[in-house]
């Protein structure tokens, strides 16, 4: 009996011994994980401060950018998440480093987030930021210098975004905004263009290796800010480049019956202009160029929409040959055969690479998903990102921005 009581006080003893090292070894671990706590507060605290200098300063820079990073890193202790800190620290509106250099046109800094990974951390917040700020930044009354600057950001921007799944589900709502906007400039004769190597990415190609999805929005977008809501092939038509038409054509962007507010098909409009001189042959001798460009026009598009008279046409000349029938023949040409085509890419002697206008068609059905690849430490709260590209359509109505859909 002796013994029993000797082996239960020696097992109570072990047992109480062993219980007091474990409270001890929480009591660690809960110290160990508030000093970590701290130390992510820390940076946390410099990336806020570093934010707000960021907006509120013209003088920060790439350079200061690393030393953010030395510092972080030093914290961390070198972890490799330090620069995880940089890309997901928000302000109060929810907008980090990348909104900010948007705002800014900022290309060196955009340069140096993008270059640290920064795009592989965007949520459909930042896709839909970026479509405004191209809408805002590259508008035609945009200063010269600026607008370059902001299509520099883009075409770094996009470069990356073509191939990261969270811009799918805006990819509609940019190339519309694109056109519109090369429709714009084009009617407005800035010689602004986008490169079609911005916008091919994110549409299929068919068969035959033309841009159908990019084909049908160039021949069906108008702009409805302009009182005549021409389509691009309108507005070329308008502006006698025979050059451009044919060049459209071959790419399949002119639509036979989209008609602008004026009920004028684009073969309609392009009569009128013909007819405008025939009826008055001495104004042809005043605009010899405009006479010949507007009887090009005319012809090219009267073979091209002839259907089964196709073969009893002839060509307006041997400089714009129609090769295909609208809406039948393969193409005969890629748009894509030039690295720098642009959807409006006329090389003609008087006037070269203009660009476009603004049409919409059907309302915009976006589902917006999450990009799953970022496992990233979460250091703020996520925004609410649910129709980010409807808020940001309803956004650009409300301030008069866009075009309607």
């Amino acid at each position: 009996m002796k013994n029993v009581v000797l082996l239960v006080c020696s097992l109570m003893l072990h047992m109480t011994t062993h219980c007091m090292e474990l409270e001890k070894q929480d009591e660690l671990s809960v110290d160990y994980k508030e000093k970590e706590q701290v130390l992510v507060d820390d940076c946390k605290g410099q990336l806020k401060n570093c934010l707000e200098k960021y907006e509120a300063s013209d003088d920060f820079t790439p350079q200061d950018m690393e030393k953010i990073l030395g510092v972080l890193s030093y914290i961390t202790n070198g972890s490799e998440h330090s620069i995880d800190y940089i890309h997901q620290t928000k302000d109060k509106e929810l907008n980090g480093f990348f909104q900010h250099a948007l705002k800014k046109i900022d290309l060196p800094m955009m340069q140096w987030l993008i270059a640290k990974g920064n795009i592989k951390y965007h949520s459909e917040r930042e896709c839909s930021d970026f479509i405004a700020f191209c809408t805002e930044s590259l508008s035609p009354a945009v200063e010269e210098i600026r607008r370059n600057r902001a299509y520099d950001i883009l075409k770094s921007v996009i470069e990356h975004y073509k191939t990261e799944a969270v811009f799918q589900a805006c990819k509609d709502f940019y190339l519309r905004i694109m056109i519109m906007l090369q429709l714009k400039h084009r009617a407005a004769d800035t010689k602004f263009i986008i490169e079609e190597e911005l916008l091919t990415p994110f549409v299929q190609q068919n068969q035959s290796h033309s841009v159908s999805g990019l084909s049908d929005m160039c021949q069906t977008i108008v702009d409805v800010d302009d009182k005549d809501s021409n389509t691009l092939a309108h507005i070329i038509v308008e502006q006698h480049d025979a050059d451009e038409l044919h060049i459209l054509m071959n790419k399949n962007y002119i639509s036979k019956t989209v008609k602008n507010s004026a009920a004028k098909t684009v073969h309609d409009l392009a009569f009128d202009k013909f007819r405008a001189f025939t009826q008055n042959t001495s104004s042809a001798s005043v605009f010899p160029e405009k006479a010949k460009a507007a009887r090009c026009c005319y012809y090219m598009l009267d073979k091209y929409f002839a259907e089964n008279d196709f073969d009893k046409k002839k060509n307006c000349c041997d400089q714009h040959p129609v090769l295909k029938r609208y809406g039948v023949d393969l193409l005969k040409q890629s748009p894509s055969t030039s690295a720098s085509a642009s959807i409006s890419s006329s090389e003609s002697s008087s006037e070269s690479s203009r660009s476009l206008e603004n049409i919409v068609p059907a309302p915009l059905e976006i589902s917006l998903s999450k990009d799953a690849a970022n496992v990233a430490p979460v250091l703020a709260d996520e925004p609410d990102e649910a129709n980010c590209c409807i808020k940001l359509w309803n956004h650009l109505v409300t301030h008069n921005k866009v075009i309607k859909f």
